[in-house]
C-alpha cells in the first residue's frame, strides 16, 4: 500500500459522520438457574443454526469460598434467549468467567478463567454443551494454558481441523489443539513460529481458511516499532512465518476472518496502527494494509485492543477499546469505516466489553458488558 493510498483512506474516513445504519434491539437475558447475581456476557459466537453468548454471574451473596459462576445462553432466532443449566464442577471451572468461545462446525466449545491460587494465576477451564444441553467443564493441569513460562492465551477459535486457542510463552508465540474443544494439547516452542533468528513477536488472533489456520500478531525484527506479523499451518503443527510489509510506527494485527464469498486465501484483519486502527486483506498476492479508522484515547484507562471482529449482514464488524471506552465500527470491504452509534457505552476495564458475531444472513448479535450488567442485542440493517 503506497503512502498517498493510506492518506486518501483516512481523508475519506474523516470526512464521514457517525452514524448507525443498523437497528438495535435490546433482548431479554434471563438469569441462570442458581444462585443468583448479576450477569455478565463476554463473547458470542454462532454454532449452526443457534447462538451462543458465554459469560458468567457475580453472586449477589458471595462468600468466601465462591463469589462468581459461569453461563452460557443460547438462541436459535437472536430475540428469545435461554439460559442453559450448569454441571461445571471442577474447583476453577464452576467459578469460573468464559470469555471466549467457538465451534468447529455446529459443536460449541469455551473457555473460562478466574485467578486465584498461590500465586494468582488465571486459572483456565475449558466448557462444551452435553447431549442434556448443560454446560459441562473439564479442569485442565495449571501447566498446559499457565505455569512458570504462561505469558498469555488469547481467544478460542474453531474450524474443520477442529480447534486453535493462540497465545504467548516466554518463548514467543504458541498454539494449543484440541480435537474435542476440551482436551488441549501446547505446541512451545515451536520454529517459525517461537522466536528465534532475532525476533521478537506476540500473536492475537488466528483463523481457519478451510485449508489452512492462520494466526496474526506483530513483532519487532531489527526495527524499533512493532511490524505486522502472519503465520500460517496446514495442522497447527507446523508453521510458517509470514512477514508484512509495514508502515513507520507501531502496527499489531488482533483479529482477522475470512472474507464473505472469498476463497481460503482472502482474509480480512483488524489491529493497531500507530494512534488508531488499522484493516489489512490479505488475497492471493498476500498481505496489504487498506484502511485505517479511530483513534486511540489521550488519557487511557487501560490498553487499547481489537475485542473481536466479524462478517454479519450489515457488513464487516469490529468492536474495539481505545483505551478509555469500547467502540463499534463497520466496514463495507475493510477500506473506508465507519463508527455506529451503539445504545451501551462500555468503558475499558474489567469484565466490560462489547463483542460481535457473524449473522444468520439477516440479523447479528452483539452482547456487552457495561457498570451494571451484561445485555444482548440484536442489529440489522435499516
Amino acid at each position: 500500500m503506497t503512502l498517498a493510498r493510506a492518506l486518501v483512506a483516512a481523508l475519506a474516513l474523516a470526512l464521514t459522520s457517525c452514524s448507525s445504519p443498523v437497528e438495535w434491539e435490546k433482548q431479554q437475558l434471563p438469569t441462570p438457574p442458581g444462585a443468583p447475581g448479576t450477569s455478565v456476557v463476554g463473547d458470542v459466537v454462532r454454532c449452526g443454526d443457534s447462538w451462543y453468548a458465554v459469560g458468567g454471574v457475580y453472586l449477589d451473596e458471595p462468600t468466601v469460598d465462591q463469589d462468581t459462576r459461569p453461563a452460557v445462553w443460547r438462541s436459535q432466532d437472536g430475540e428469545a434467549w435461554e439460559a442453559l443449566d450448569s454441571d461445571a464442577d471442577t474447583y476453577w471451572g464452576s467459578r469460573a468467567i468464559l470469555y471466549t468461545a467457538a465451534c468447529a462446525g455446529e459443536q460449541f466449545s469455551a473457555m473460562g478463567s478466574r485467578s486465584g491460587g498461590g500465586h494468582g494465576f488465571p486459572r483456565f477451564s475449558n466448557f462444551t454443551v452435553d447431549s442434556a444441553d448443560h454446560l459441562v467443564d473439564e479442569q485442565p493441569h495449571l501447566s498446559v494454558f499457565g505455569g512458570l513460562s504462561w505469558a498469555g492465551v488469547g481467544p478460542l477459535n474453531g474450524g474443520a481441523a477442529g480447534w486453535l486457542v493462540v497465545g504467548n510463552r516466554e518463548s514467543g508465540p504458541a498454539v494449543w489443539l484440541s480435537d474435542d474443544g476440551m482436551s488441549f494439547e501446547r505446541l512451545e516452542g515451536v520454529p517459525q513460529l517461537a522466536d528465534d533468528d532475532g525476533w521478537d513477536a506476540l500473536a492475537s488472533g488466528a483463523v481457519w481458511t478451510g485449508a489452512e489456520w492462520v494466526v496474526v500478531g506483530g513483532a519487532t525484527h531489527g526495527t524499533i516499532e512493532r511490524e505486522p506479523l502472519a503465520w500460517t499451518s496446514p495442522d497447527g503443527r507446523d508453521w510458517t512465518r509470514v512477514p508484512i510489509p509495514g508502515l513507520d510506527g507501531f502496527e499489531d494485527i488482533q483479529r482477522v476472518v475470512r472474507a464473505p464469498g472469498g476463497s481460503s486465501d482472502d482474509l480480512l484483519a483488524v489491529g493497531l496502527v500507530g494512534d488508531g486502527f488499522g484493516a489489512w486483506q490479505r488475497d492471493a498476492d498476500g498481505w496489504e494494509l487498506v484502511g485505517t479508522f479511530g483513534s486511540l484515547a489521550e488519557e487511557p484507562t487501560g490498553a487499547p485492543y481489537v475485542a473481536s471482529l466479524a462478517s454479519t449482514s450489515a457488513g464487516l464488524m469490529a468492536t474495539v477499546s481505545d483505551g478509555e471506552h469500547f467502540e463499534l465500527w463497520r466496514s463495507d470491504d475493510g477500506n473506508e469505516w465507519e463508527e455506529l452509534e451503539f445504545p451501551v457505552e462500555a468503558k475499558t476495564g474489567g469484565d466490560r466489553t462489547i463483542a460481535v458475531s457473524e449473522s444468520d444472513g439477516k440479523r447479528f448479535v452483539v452482547v456487552a458488558t457495561d457498570d451494571n450488567s451484561g445485555s444482548v442485542w440484536t442489529g440489522a440493517t435499516e
